[in-house]
């Protein structure tokens, strides 16, 4: 739950169906996410698998966040 309510504007996310994209917008359930040039779409947070913060352009200090598993 960390993981889903600490996405912010401009970290890139990848979702549980596979899809990449960055997150435009965000409000309380769901997030606007560019997928490609002039493509936006809402998610659910609920759909978030992996988020990704830092440099945008995947090279560099790019910090991984994956949901913690319970054993």
């Amino acid at each position: 739950e960390k993981l889903i309510s600490g996405v912010t504007k401009g970290d890139r996310i990848i979702t549980i169906g596979g899809i990449h994209g960055h997150v435009q917008t965000t409000k309380d359930k769901t997030l606007i996410v560019k997928i490609a040039d002039n493509v936006k779409i809402e998610i659910e947070r609920s759909a978030v698998s992996t988020v990704v913060r830092g440099n945008e352009t995947g090279s560099g200090d790019a910090k991984l966040l994956e949901p913690e598993t319970s054993n």
